[in-house]
């Protein structure tokens, strides 16, 4: 099976789940999110809606290649809380997800092997509430064409399967293309050999076309 680099998976959807242990009360939220400030932000509201809460632990996980992430116990004893709930994320395999475990101690102490299992089902719940879905990166080009070519350019971007987007018309034309970010490369050759009329083979990274220039490229995370 193929492993595309720009296919990821988050959750469909934010969700919320309430459990108890031994009296203490577990109350997960799972949220999409794609920086650390996005988790900040939601921390510093959890606080202000439980002001009264024990600990407010939490994981999260970020960006497709999934390499940001952090584990955080707020007190509880060392990797009972955070780790578990990563562990979670690793499970469902998600990434751009923050999950938080809002606890209210019952006075009773679960010990080390209690707490683990509480925020490890608390977090598993949550994920699987919040669902799972497919997304895509995507490579947004803008080329700038000269307008006697303008027809076979298109011509060439579609035979490629580019996405067409926006079009702007000035004193040159401008024409927004879409693929998966780990197309581009394959495809970009593609639509420079079909336009020069040479083989694949002949074309490298210097090769230009002196009527249709890239101006502009970003990557668009949905």
């Amino acid at each position: 099976m193929e492993v595309r680099p720009d296919i990821y998976h988050t959750i469909s959807e934010d969700a919320v789940t309430d459990t108890r242990e031994k009296a203490s009360k577990f109350i997960a939220f799972a949220y999409a999110v794609q920086t650390e400030l996005q988790v900040e932000q939601k921390l510093e509201m959890l606080w202000k809606l439980h002001p009264k809460a024990t600990h407010i632990c939490y994981a999260y996980r970020l960006g497709s290649d999934q390499n940001r992430f952090r584990m955080v116990d707020d007190g509880e004893p060392s990797n009972t809380a955070g780790k578990p709930i990563y562990g979670q994320i690793l499970s469902h395999d998600v990434t751009d997800v923050v999950v938080f475990v809002v606890r209210y101690y019952g006075g009773t102490k679960l010990g080390a092997s209690g707490l683990i299992a509480a925020y490890k089902d608390a977090a598993s719940e949550v994920l699987t509430l919040a669902g799972r879905e497919e997304k895509r990166e995507m490579m947004r080009t803008i080329f700038t064409i000269d307008y006697a070519e303008m027809g076979q350019v298109l011509n060439a971007l579609k035979w490629v399967e580019f996405e067409i987007g926006d079009k702007s018309f000035g004193e040159t034309a401008t024409v927004e293309a879409l693929c998966g970010v780990a197309e581009f490369d394959s495809k970009f050759l593609r639509f420079r050999s079909f336009l020069l009329g040479l083989p694949d083979e002949m074309i490298n990274d210097d090769t230009e076309i002196p009527y249709c220039k890239i101006t502009s490229q970003s990557i668009l995370r949905p």
